[in-house]
């Protein structure tokens, strides 16, 4: 009885799993199928591209964990106006950053790999986008994270793009800034790149 328990618990563990990365999966697909969507549509002006991106990512990145991943400890010795500047301010420089590779995926096709744990809490879906050009395949991870106990809600919280995460690339460039000049410093330079690429895609 014992060894029947057990194999049951085993089939029973491995169909939640296989349920769960589909849901996960799902979601990464509907993301990068939205995206593909917005960039293809010649109807559509830079402008209203990056409008469209930005709601997209508002609605299903965590930029406030991320955020504060970037900067590490020094968040928290930051008072509440340098808080809130920096949050806006990496939110938007966050967009900025991924909108050229964004807008470049006007006749791509994505792929589904695998799913598995990252972590404790994350999870990793692998995915491939497939050009038209012949080239490679860019190999892309998306680290996402449930949000609600049921584990049918995800948010992203980090892209990993041929084996390079964009919030370990920010922290340590953060790093050295804040290291250098201070996070006031920092904060500033994300506002004046903002200012300049706002005007870019307008």
């Amino acid at each position: 009885m014992k060894k029947i328990a057990l194999f049951l618990t085993i089939i029973f563990s491995a169909f939640l799993s296989q349920a769960q990365n589909e849901k996960m999966e799902a979601f990464v697909d509907d993301i990068a199928t939205q995206v593909i969507k917005i960039a293809s549509n010649k109807d559509y002006s830079i402008s209203a591209k990056t409008s469209h991106f930005k709601k997209l990512m508002e609605k299903n990145f965590d930029t406030e964990w991320m955020a504060k991943f970037a900067i590490g400890r020094l968040y928290k010795s930051l008072d509440e106006k340098q808080k809130a500047e920096y949050l806006n301010q990496y939110e938007t420089y966050l967009l900025y950053s991924y909108l050229p590779n964004l807008l470049r995926y006007t006749d791509e096709s994505f792929k589904i790999i695998n799913t598995e744990q990252s972590g404790k809490r994350n999870f990793a879906v692998h995915t491939e986008i497939i050009r038209k050009d012949g080239k490679p395949p860019v190999k892309t991870t998306y680290i996402i994270r449930p949000i609600d106990d049921d584990q049918t809600q995800f948010k992203i919280i980090d892209i990993v793009v041929e084996g390079i995460s964009t919030i370990m690339s920010e922290r340590s460039e953060f790093k050295e800034i804040t290291t250098n000049s201070g996070a006031d410093h920092l904060i500033k330079l994300l506002a004046n790149k903002n200012a300049k690429l706002a005007a870019q895609y307008s």
